[in-house]
């Protein structure tokens, strides 16, 4: 799993996956994620996509909001259209396409 940083929206910080803040004993675990390559921190990435929030994203693709598509890179808009990820709708499911 590749995992983008945050912004946290009330301190400004930038949290990669390794100091993300988590409960006792999940540190662990996620350590050893990331030790064994199951979880792959994204180390060079754009600013301005760390205020997007994905349950946002998520829920403009799903209702067929085509604002989502400034959200994401092109590429990952690209990649969830074509393999209609996340709900995005196909052209039987009577939505609108926005292609």
């Amino acid at each position: 799993m590749y995992v983008y940083p945050t912004r946290d929206p009330a301190s400004g910080q930038i949290h990669s996956v390794e100091r993300a803040p988590l409960a006792p004993p999940w540190p662990h675990l996620r350590d050893l994620l990331i030790e064994i390559g199951r979880i792959e921190p994204i180390r060079q990435y754009d600013e301005a996509y760390l205020s997007i929030h994905t349950p946002d994203v998520r829920r403009r693709i799903e209702t067929g909001d085509p604002s989502w598509e400034a959200m994401v890179p092109p590429v990952v808009a690209d990649m969830i259209k074509a393999k209609n990820l996340f709900g995005y709708p196909t052209a039987d499911d009577g939505k609108r396409l926005a292609r």
